[in-house]
């Protein structure tokens, strides 16, 4: 008798280990799952705020390449001219570093999705819905649009 209920001791003993172990590996699954999911969340948040910060210092850029071109060639050896070409090498580099790309848009097709048309031209030599001028640039992280490229997008007559 003392066997036969050691025996089922053993049973239900090796029972309630089963169950703790499967418990465990479930809240184990449950915690890796919940991991994964913060650090996907947080980098979505991190890529967001990127996305926001580099949106608030595209005018500054935009405002330093327009002052760019209006300073004189015989300005161009000065140390302030070559500091403000500094800035634009810094710009680059945080670009470069975050993956901030720059629409490429001259000579492109139009493309909604990419690019803004401001004005529009007749230009026999260009073909139709084709980009001749860049306004304003755009900009994509990660291929995820910032900001679309405002341009001047040829329209042929004989094209409606």
């Amino acid at each position: 008798m003392d066997d036969q209920l050691n025996a089922q001791g053993a049973v239900a003993l090796k029972k309630q280990c089963e169950e703790n172990l499967n418990g465990w590996k479930r809240a184990l699954a449950d915690y890796e799952n919940y991991r994964r999911e913060v650090m996907t969340r947080t980098a979505e948040m991190k890529e967001y705020h990127l996305m926001q910060i580099t949106a608030d210092i595209l005018p500054v850029i935009d405002t330093l390449r327009e002052a760019l071109t209006h300073i004189p060639p015989e300005h161009h050896a000065t140390p302030w001219y070559q500091g403000l070409i500094q800035v634009g090498k810094q710009w680059e580099h945080f670009a470069k570093k975050y993956a901030v790309e720059q629409i490429q848009s001259v000579g492109k097709r139009f493309d909604p999705h990419i690019h803004e048309a401001i004005d529009t031209a007749n230009n026999e030599s260009r073909q139709h819905g084709e980009i001749i001028n860049v306004l304003q640039h755009g900009y994509t992280l990660n291929g995820k649009m910032i900001r679309p490229a405002k341009v001047t997008v040829n329209k042929l007559n004989n094209n409606t």
